[in-house]
């Protein structure tokens, strides 16, 4: 089966809007509405990409997670591939509360920073695939948001010398709010999307959604420093959605790779929901190492604990392993998920496959700072709990063959007709705060391991 049509499969059900708060955040400490769930993703209605729409089904039907961004209010201003010699300058020359659109075409770019709050940035055709702002593998960063309150949707960011899209506070102070909705960040050779910390300021409360991220073939072959690549990385980050993305393709054929998604460096409160991460060397990661150094928060979450990562929750994504020049190569597979020195951390409702054993594990949780809950998981390997981990992880399926699924050799990751052992045997106490799978359909009483509930 070709790539086209394993991802056509994959993005069967819809990416958008969170259940909790106009938003996308999920806050655990309070009850979710029955939109809370469903990695498998399409992308908003006016994109042209080939995405099919979801089928009709009897019974409950799947939520669209990713309807197309709101139309434009306040001044819009539209710009043309041939103004992109001032295109950094109309952009320093916006006010808060402004659009500026991109005709469709190519604009080539040694890197654009937003500093302005409170602005757009979007593709006037709503087409994703059809802006292009391209590094050329030599800007550091294609477009640099260091402002609050900034929108970046509906377009593409490709071949920047570091990451696709950069997120970071400045000299002055901390920035919040950043929303990156449906765009495309494809061979960025550092990460797709970096959120990171600068001087004494912090980058917190963003958004990222209805994106697909990607390292391709062709990437690949460009790809340096031991293959430190990877699709959206959260350092020193508070209050993070990562929703209803695709991330794809992180690895190489030398080098190990970094995970499709990791929050860590004393990362707070990120949910991780209904994201498909397919075909990468490590899947997603709340913390990384045990090291100290990191983000200190005035509350003490944790009893002081110093944590890579504090909170948060990871629930109902799909994790797919399956293609052959992966294993070959010298990243292989790792593991799905890991929690790494992650403090009172949820991982529920995942649904792992890795076509060969892991290295590590389908899920690992390790090291005496990592607390909290994984369970109800469905895995096609083991969940491992190492150097003291306090975690709880009963019940958990574990070894379950891929017949359980619809289809994974293209990556249905759906409950096939046929399986038993998921079906009706996963703990009922997470209902409350996991009401729906991973296409917001909802859960009965006697839910099912992983991400789907048939």
């Amino acid at each position: 089966m070709t790539r086209v049509t394993i991802l056509a499969v994959l993005l069967i059900v819809a990416c958008g809007g969170d259940k909790s708060d106009d938003t996308g955040t999920l806050n655990v400490t309070t009850t979710p509405s029955t939109t809370d769930t469903g990695p498998f993703t399409t992308e908003p209605t006016t994109s042209t990409t080939t995405t099919p729409t979801t089928t009709t089904t009897t019974g409950p039907q799947a939520i669209d997670f990713c309807p197309p961004w709101a139309a434009a209010t306040g001044t819009v201003i539209s710009v043309g591939p041939g103004d992109v010699a001032t295109l950094q300058a109309t952009l320093d020359g916006l006010s808060s509360g402004d659009t500026l659109e991109l005709q469709d075409g190519t604009y080539d770019t040694s890197g654009l920073s937003i500093t302005v709050p409170g602005v757009t940035l979007r593709s006037a055709s709503g087409d994703r695939d059809a802006v292009i702002l391209d590094g050329n593998d030599s800007a550091p960063f294609v477009l640099g948001l260091f402002a609050n309150d900034l929108t970046v949707a509906d377009l593409t960011v490709r071949n920047a010398y570091s990451n696709g899209i950069l997120v970071r506070s400045t000299s002055a102070s901390s920035v919040t709010g950043a929303n990156v909705y449906n765009v495309v960040a494809t061979d960025n050779l550092v990460r797709g999307i970096s959120i990171e910390p600068f001087a004494n300021g912090f980058a917190d409360d963003g958004t990222i959604a209805c994106s697909r991220i990607e390292l391709t073939d062709t990437g690949r072959t460009r790809t340096r420093n031991l293959c430190d690549v990877g699709g959206i990385e959260a350092r020193e980050a508070m209050g993070w959605t990562l929703r209803d993305n695709i991330l794809e393709g992180f690895w190489c054929d030398s080098g190990t790779g970094q995970p499709a998604i990791a929050a860590w460096r004393g990362s707070r409160d990120t949910q991780i929901l209904r994201n498909a991460v397919q075909d990468s060397a490590r899947g997603i990661s709340l913390g990384m190492t045990q090291e100290v150094l990191a983000r200190s928060h005035d509350d003490l979450p944790c009893t002081g604990a110093l944590a890579q990562h504090f909170g948060g929750s990871v629930i109902n994504n799909t994790v797919w392993a399956y293609r052959a020049e992966l294993f070959n190569s010298l990243s292989t597979v790792a593991f799905g998920i890991a929690m790494d020195s992650a403090c009172d951390a949820l991982v529920l409702h995942n649904s792992v496959y890795i076509d060969a054993p892991p290295t590590v594990a389908a899920i690992i949780h390790r090291y005496s700072t990592t607390s909290g809950s994984v369970q109800n998981n469905l895995v096609s390997h083991t969940v491992q709990r190492t150097d003291d981990a306090t975690s709880s992880a009963i019940p958990n399926l574990e070894n379950e063959p891929g017949t359980s699924f619809q289809q994974i050799t293209s990556g249905d990751m759906h409950l096939a007709p046929g399986a038993i052992n998921p079906i009706d045997s996963a703990t009922d106490i997470w209902l409350t705060l996991v009401p729906d799978d991973f296409e917001g359909i909802p859960r009965d009483a006697t839910p099912d391991f992983g991400a789907d509930e048939r």
